[in-house]
Order: structure tokens, then sequence, then C-alpha cells
């Protein structure tokens, strides 16, 4: 059921406040007002300072009674058709706007036929009830799997204090049989297995935030998850290959740097859910984490930060949201120091080589900038999804774009392939082979907008354990 357009989204706040209004003048007036804007002044420059007086007490809401699982549950066996190790999982991340390219996606997955369909967080604009039935309910345009289907919290749910995740969009996640969940999800994290791989869900969500207008870039695992991790997965106990999905980043090449400027560069990094876990699994065991949150498909090599988790990252928050594009990327991340008179923007050197620093930091291999549509005067990136096919010990990871096959009956192909193996007698990964089928490379071709933006020179760093 699309209701909105991509463009309703462009220039997006994070800012509770901001999403708490917006929400609100479309419940009233049916409509999105124009052109969003990232600060609070924007509120003003709309004469929405009554609107913020008289919701005071909603904005301040507390948070929605946190749910866990009882003793021994929340771990789910993976299956399938062609066996127990050989599932096929679906993720989508900032996917739930309710949009025409979001109900596309759905579709593309749809065609893939996956076990299993997992959302990494985030329903537009705050997460209410009314928004959540809209993208998961009768009417909504999520793939609901013939396995089941598992929703993370993100920060948009929590703009409402997080009640409608777990009173209405819960109880349409879990473990289906014939149609029926069997084995409901019932708190904002879980685990599915099988004899050779865990994918765990954690909770970055419930405590993201901080204040009317910031993200808490201090957010920590919630207890009742640690405990979980700890006396119910067991995870220090087990060398099955391990695969986290979050909604927030561990790193990022795109973070908010002193004295930078340019919204497509104005992220944090949530660092300490890395550092609870290396508590549990040390910080040199090697594993796989895909998150959203960014807006962008971005791949990362082995990245560690002080007292974390060793992880390979990939940011796959593609789902349903504009996805900004970095105008000239060569430029901008320090790879081309030229300049002439007639480029788009005359980057600062000092700000191109922070952001450098900030790239081989965070060790990103190549991310996704082609142009797909020009929307209001702004380049929009492609929207997409990832899937993950398990068979025994190797694991295949491929990523999508929003581009419709020709014919419309062909089998849609990845942007992006990716194969893993696991040792389950150490718990050990090794990278088998990474691909870029759009055919991107080393330097870059600012000027060709088909191919995928190579930073790193070694495409197989993505994968590479060091």
């Amino acid at each position: 059921m699309a209701i909105r357009n991509r463009k309703d989204f462009i220039g997006l706040s994070r800012s509770p406040m901001m999403n708490n209004y917006l929400s609100d003048q479309e419940a009233q007036t049916g409509v999105i007002p124009e052109k969003p804007q990232h600060k609070f002044s924007g509120l003003l420059d709309k004469n929405v300072l009554s609107w913020f007086i008289q919701n005071i007490p909603t904005l301040f809401r507390s948070h929605a009674d946190y749910t866990t699982y009882n003793k021994g549950e929340g771990v789910f066996a993976m299956t399938s058709t062609s066996g127990k190790n050989n599932a096929r999982m679906a993720l989508l991340a900032d996917w739930a706007s309710c949009t025409v390219e979001s109900e596309r996606v759905a579709g593309l997955v749809k065609n893939k036929t996956p076990d299993y369909s997992i959302h990494l967080g985030d329903t537009y604009f705050i997460g209410n009830e009314k928004q959540v039935e809209e993208n998961f309910g009768k009417q909504g345009a999520w793939h609901y799997a013939p396995n089941g289907s598992f929703a993370l919290l993100g920060n948009h749910e929590m703009y409402s204090g997080g009640e409608a995740y777990f009173k209405n969009l819960l109880p349409y996640m879990g473990i289906k049989v014939d149609g029926k969940i069997t084995s409901p999800q019932k708190a904002p994290f879980f685990c599915l297995e099988n004899d050779y791989w865990r994918v765990i869900g954690i909770d970055t969500g419930y405590d993201c935030l901080s204040g009317l207008f910031q993200n808490n870039v201090g957010l920590k695992l919630p207890t009742k998850l640690i405990n979980w991790l700890e006396d119910t997965v067991k995870l220090n106990d087990d060398k099955r290959g391990l695969i986290f999905l979050s909604h927030h980043q561990y790193c990022s090449a795109f973070k908010q740097l002193p004295g930078t400027q340019y919204d497509w560069f104005n992220e944090a990094e949530f660092q300490h859910p890395a550092i609870d876990l290396a508590k549990i699994i040390g910080q040199n065991r090697p594993v796989l984490w895909l998150w959203g949150h960014e807006h962008r498909l971005a791949i990362y090599g082995s990245y560690q930060a002080a007292g974390g988790i060793t992880a390979f990252g990939r940011c796959i928050g593609n789902g349903g949201m504009p996805c900004d594009l970095v105008y000239n990327p060569s430029k901008a991340f320090g790879l081309d120091l030229s300049s002439h008179d007639g480029d788009e923007i005359q980057y600062d050197p000092k700000q191109v080589n922070a952001r450098k620093i900030q790239a081989q930091k965070s060790n990103l291999v190549l991310h996704d900038n082609r142009l797909g549509e020009e929307v209001s005067g702004v380049r929009l990136g492609h929207n997409g999804y990832t899937m993950l096919s398990f068979n025994n010990e190797a694991l295949t990871i491929d990523y999508y774009d929003d581009i419709l096959p020709t014919p419309i009956t062909a089998e849609q192909q990845p942007i992006i392939t990716e194969k893993w193996s696991v040792n389950t007698a150490t718990g050990q990964l090794k990278g088998i082979s990474i691909v870029d089928n759009t055919k991107g490379g080393h330097p870059n071709d600012d000027s060709d907008k088909t191919r995928l933006f190579h930073f790193s020179p070694n495409i197989n760093d993505a994968i590479t354990i060091k």
C-alpha cells in the first residue's frame, strides 16, 4: 500500500521532534509538509513553535516496557525445503517508508522466494500503530516469508516510545508453520541457527536517543540482551559462524568530522555494542555484521575499534529511503586531488584529507554511488536488499538493487556477490571471493554513474582476515 513518494523524505532529519511533527501533520492533513529541515530553525521557519509547545508531553513520552524471552527461548532453528542447512534469508533495512520504492523492493524480495525475511529497523516517520499497519499489516507491502519474519528496533520506532513496535509489530513476527506463527518473536533480539551458522539480531534501538535532537552515540546493549546472549545463546561456548544484525552501524566512512560539510557526511559510529560483544566472545574472533541506519549500501573490510570485536561490516540501509549520492566521490575521499573550475563542488583540501583518513580507518572498500534518478534537484541512488544463502559450511551473500530485470520474467542478478565459509571446529571465517558485477574499479571514474565506487584498490580487502 504505497502512499508516499521518496521525495517526501529527502533531507529528513533524525530529530524525534521533527519526525513527530511530520507524522502529526500527515495524519491531520494527509499531506507531508514540503522540504523537511535538518535544523530546529526549520520548525520556526514553518511557524510550528505552537505545535511544539502543545505537544511537549508527547515528545517526552517514556519508553515502552522492554520485553525479553522466557528462559531458553529466542533461539530458532533455520529450516527450508532444501534442508535445515540450506535456508535462504532476505534482509532489508530502513525499508518501512510506505513508498513506491519500498513496495517495488518488497516485490523483488518476494520473487526471490526466501525462507525468512528480516527488517533491520526504522518504520517512518515514528513507527506508531498506523505506520506499522501501513507497512506490515494486511495491506502493507512487507513480504512475509513462509518460514518466518523478524524485525529489529530502530531509532524511528523509538520516536514514538517504541510502544507500537512491541505491541503491534512484534505480533507479526516469528517462526511460521503452515502460515501460522508457532514460535513468536517476543523481544527486539533473536537468533536463527543451523548446524554451521548463527544469525543473531541485536538491539541497538531501545537506548539510541539522546533528547529531542541527537543520537546517543554512547548506546550500549541492554542488560536483558546481554544476559540472553550469555545464558541462552551461550555465545562464547559455540564455534559456528557468527552473523550479527543490528540497526546502527559499528563504523562509518561517512562520519561527521569536525569542520567538515555536506549532508552525506553526517553519520556517527556506535561502538559500545561491539565492546559489549567483545566481553563475551573476545576481540579476535572475526564475524560478519550487517546494519542499516545509513541510507546506502557500503562494504567494509576487517574493522576493530578499541576494545571491540573484529567485524566485516556491511551497511544495507537502502531498503526504501532516498539514498543520497556523494558528488565526485573520488575527490570527496581524496583519491583525486585535482581541482578544476568546472567541478560541481570545490572540496576543501583539509576536509578531503580528514575524510580520506576516516575512510581508511573504517576500512571502506566500496559503496554504491550509482545514479538512480534526480528528484527535486537532488541526485538519488538505488534502493535494494540483501540475500543470505546457506549451504552447510558455505555462505553466499548477494546484494541487489531496485532495477527491474529485462524482460520482467527474467531472474534479477546481484550487483555484488561474496562467498564465505566457516570452520566449526575453530569458529574461524574464511573469505572465499567477492565480485562487483557492475565492474567498478580503482581508480574510479566519477563521470561513470553506472558502476560502484571503489575506495580500496583491492576489492578482496572486503573479505581478507588480517
